[in-house]
C-alpha cells in the first residue's frame, strides 16, 4: 500500500458495492466499507455505520493476493 493507492473522495467514488478502505476527515479513522451508490453512502462492515462522502477524505480499493498455482 502506497501513499499514490489512496483515491480523494472529491475525485472519485468507487463503482456500486465495491469493497474498499476509507478514511474520516481529518485522515483520523481507516475502515472496511461498501459503497452504496442508491443511498450515497459508505456502510461500514458489520455495524451500522455510514458514512456520507462529506465526511471522508480517501477511499482505495482491497485488492486481494493472487492465489499460488
Amino acid at each position: 500500500m502506497k501513499a499514490e493507492d489512496w483515491i480523494k473522495v472529491e475525485d472519485r467514488l468507487p463503482e456500486d458495492g465495491q469493497i474498499c478502505l476509507i478514511v474520516t476527515k481529518p485522515n483520523v479513522l481507516c475502515f472496511k466499507a461498501r459503497w452504496d451508490e442508491r443511498h450515497r453512502v459508505f456502510l461500514v462492515d458489520n455495524t451500522q455505520l455510514r458514512y456520507y462522502k462529506s465526511a471522508l477524505s480517501y477511499w482505495m480499493p482491497i485488492v486481494l493476493p493472487k492465489e499460488e498455482e
